[in-house]
């Protein structure tokens, strides 16, 4: 495990949980943590169902699976992310780009 910013990105409070949106400002950054899989087909399997994104959720998913560049220290890396997939401009931004923090 390793922290991470996910850059041009936006943070959201969807009821007790978070929302990750893509953005259009480059100081807009959401931070978290960088997981290396050992059997990423099996635990996408279960996470897309978790994330109401499987191919037999009723569409729209709440959320969409995408590949993202995220900043681990030095280093940069292709990461998966879930981005929040509804409108946000009912939903608190958490400014700081960190959900525990916010909590």
């Amino acid at each position: 495990v390793q922290t991470c910013a996910l850059p041009i990105c936006r943070l959201y409070r969807v009821a007790s949980y978070p929302g990750v949106v893509a953005s259009d400002d480059g100081a807009d950054v959401v931070h978290g943590e960088l997981y290396a899989l050992v059997d990423a087909a099996a635990l996408f399997a279960f996470l897309d169902v978790y994330e109401g994104c499987a191919p037999d959720d009723t569409l729209p998913h709440e959320y969409v699976r995408v590949q993202r560049s995220v900043s681990a220290g030095a280093k940069t890396a292709k990461a998966w992310i879930y981005l929040y997939n509804r409108p946000v401009e009912r939903l608190s931004r958490i400014a700081s780009g960190r959900f525990l923090a916010a909590e």
